[in-house]
C-alpha cells in the first residue's frame, strides 16, 4: 500500500509540474492554446493510466473495483499509445499518408476497446494479497501484442524515415531517448501481460514508465522549445528602414550577424522594391514562397521599418514570433525610430545593438 501512494503522489507531481510550466511559459513557447491543452489533455492521460494500472493490483480494494481499473487501464494503454506515434508521423513525414497510422490505431483501438467492455477476456486471482490478472481470450491477446508491435514499429520507421529532417542535433538525441523508452515501455509490458504474477516485472514496468515521465517533465521544463521547432529551420533575420538602410542583421543557422556587404546588389534592390510597395499600405504579414524556403516579411508603417524572415517553411509559430518581436522592437526603439523619421538623419546602427537579445528572447529555440 505503501508502494502504491508513493508512485501515485509522484505522478500526480510531475503532472502537476507539467501542467504548471506549459500554461504558465505558453508565451514563451508561442505556442497556440489548443496546443496547450491537446499537450495538457496527453500529461493527464498518462498519468490517469499509471494510477488506474497502480491500484489495479492493490488487494485491499474490492475485486469489482480493481477490476474496473484494470480493464480501465488497459483501455487508457490503447489510446495512449497511439498519441506519440501519431504526432510523430504527423510531424516527421509530410505525406498523405501520415494519416494512415491514425486510421489504423482507431480502428484497431476501438475493436480491442469495445471488446473489453462487453466480455470478460481476463480472470482475476489474488497472488501474496495483490491481484493478478490473466488475459484468457487468445484472440484479444494476439490483437494486443499487433497493435503494440505496430505502434514499435510505426515510431522506429517514423524517426529512421524523417531523422534527417529534424532541424537540430539536440531534437534528434531526445526523439531518440524518447523513442527507445517508448518502445522499451511496450516490451516491459508485453511481458508483464504474459507474466502477470511475477510482482518484480511489474515493478520494473512502473520504474520504466516513471522514467518516461521524467524525461517528458524535463524537456517541458529545460528544453521544450526545442520541440517547437523540430523539422524547420530560420536561415536569416533582416531589419531595414524604409529609406533601405540595415538595421540589423542575424543568420540563425551559423548564430552570427550578417555583414551588411553581403546583403548587397540584387538582394538590397529586392528589399527596397518591396518596402516602396508597402509604405502606404497597412501593417501585413506577407509571405514569398522560394523554392527551397519561404520568406515571411512583415512592415510597420508607424516607424518605417520591415522585417525579413527567411525560413525552411511558415508556420504560425514563427508568424507569431515575428508579431512579437516587431511589437517589442517597436516599443524599445520607438524613440530612436521618430527622431530618424522627423528629423530624416543618419541612421546609426550601433543604436540598434540590442536587437540581437531581443531575437534571442523570442527565436531562441532556432538558435541552438
Amino acid at each position: 500500500m505503501i508502494l502504491v501512494v508513493l508512485f501515485v503522489s509522484l505522478s500526480v507531481i510531475l503532472l502537476v509540474i507539467g501542467l504548471y510550466y506549459i500554461i504558465a511559459n505558453r508565451v514563451r513557447y508561442i505556442i497556440q492554446i489548443t496546443d496547450v491543452l491537446l499537450l495538457s489533455f496527453y500529461l493527464f492521460v498518462e498519468v490517469a493510466y499509471f494510477i488506474l494500472f497502480t491500484i489495479a493490483f492493490e488487494g485491499s480494494i474490492s475485486e469489482e473495483t480493481a477490476y474496473l481499473f484494470w480493464v480501465s487501464s488497459v483501455i487508457l494503454w490503447i489510446f495512449k499509445l497511439s498519441i506519440p506515434s501519431s504526432v510523430m508521423v504527423y510531424t516527421l513525414i509530410r505525406k498523405k499518408i501520415r494519416i494512415v497510422p491514425i486510421f489504423l490505431f482507431s480502428i484497431l483501438g476501438g475493436i480491442i476497446g469495445t471488446y473489453l467492455l462487453f466480455s470478460p477476456s481476463f480472470q482475476s486471482a489474488i497472488i501474496d494479497n495483490q491481484y493478478a490478472y490473466f488475459l484468457s481470450d487468445e484472440l484479444l491477446l494476439t490483437l494486443n501484442f499487433f497493435y503494440n508491435g505496430l505502434a514499435m514499429f510505426i515510431t522506429i520507421f517514423t524517426l529512421l524515415k524523417g531523422y534527417n529532417k529534424i532541424s537540430f542535433q539536440m531534437m534528434k538525441n531526445l526523439l531518440i531517448l524518447l523513442t527507445i523508452l517508448y518502445n522499451i515501455n511496450i516490451i516491459l509490458y508485453l511481458g508483464f501481460l504474459l507474466n502477470p504474477e511475477y510482482f518484480f516485472l511489474r515493478l520494473i514496468y512502473l520504474f520504466s514508465i516513471l522514467l518516461f515521465y521524467i524525461v517528458e517533465i524535463f524537456i517541458v521544463i529545460a528544453r521544450f522549445d526545442l520541440f517547437v521547432v523540430v523539422t524547420n529551420e530560420i536561415y536569416d533575420f533582416i531589419i531595414f528602414h524604409r529609406s533601405g538602410v540595415l538595421l540589423f542583421s542575424y543568420n540563425l543557422a551559423r548564430n552570427e550577424e550578417i555583414d551588411e556587404s553581403v546583403l548587397k546588389g540584387s538582394i538590397l534592390i529586392g528589399i527596397n522594391h518591396i518596402l516602396s510597395n508597402f509604405i502606404n499600405k497597412k501593417n501585413m504579414l506577407n509571405l514569398i514562397k522560394m523554392k527551397n524556403g519561404d520568406i515571411i516579411f512583415e512592415y510597420n508603417k508607424e516607424y518605417g521599418y520591415a522585417i525579413l524572415t527567411i525560413v525552411k517553411h511558415k508556420n504560425k509559430i514563427i508568424e507569431k514570433a515575428v508579431q512579437l518581436y516587431m511589437e517589442k522592437f517597436a516599443e524599445e526603439y520607438s524613440t530612436i525610430l521618430n527622431k530618424i523619421n522627423k528629423n530624416s538623419q543618419l541612421i546609426d546602427t550601433s543604436e540598434f545593438k540590442n536587437a540581437k537579445q531581443l531575437l534571442y528572447n523570442y527565436f531562441k529555440p532556432f538558435m541552438v
